[in-house]
């Protein structure tokens, strides 16, 4: 996964490396799934952090130069 929506906020994967000098930005925050954080390089943005064109685009660089080094999930077998 790159990019996804879920509900108001840009879900998207980030080099894990970046995390903590991603997360005091405007509208980001960590990912959690279940109460607990996932692994770096996963990060929520919530709407401030994409009102505009340029904070969306960044957001977009982000996960688009990650997911040019990213490896794909494993698939999983049909039984």
């Amino acid at each position: 996964m790159c990019v996804r929506v879920d509900k108001d906020d840009l879900m998207l994967r980030c080099e894990p490396e970046m995390t903590e000098e991603l997360l005091p930005m405007k509208g980001a925050r960590r990912f959690e799934m279940k109460g607990k954080p996932m692994m770096k390089g996963w990060l929520l943005i919530n709407s401030e952090g994409t009102n505009n064109k340029k904070d969306f685009d960044y957001w977009m660089g982000i996960a688009l130069d990650y997911n040019k080094k990213g490896s794909p999930a494993k698939k999983i077998k049909d039984k």
